[in-house]
């Protein structure tokens, strides 16, 4: 199940605008069922791992995003 659906949010991370909120929102809400399916905790390996890999693959920081900004917001609801 992990690697179905992180596939998926890294695919909808690349093909979709992060600028736009339905995006934000909608990948959040994937990773954080992500993460309380597969028991990942906030500030763990696993979980900076996973972070650091979408950011670089969707090219987050060419839209003058910090990692720091994607990270609070990806781990809003699992902290």
């Amino acid at each position: 199940m992990y690697d179905e659906l992180y596939g998926y949010l890294k695919t909808y991370l690349i093909q979709n605008n992060w600028d736009d909120e339905y995006t934000k929102n909608g990948a959040r809400s994937i990773f954080t069922t992500i993460c309380l399916c597969c028991n990942i905790d906030a500030d763990t390996a696993r979980c900076d791992q996973m972070l650091r890999e979408l950011y670089d693959t969707a090219d987050i920081q060419e839209l003058d995003v910090s990692y720091d900004e994607f990270e609070n917001f990806m781990i809003e609801y699992i902290v």
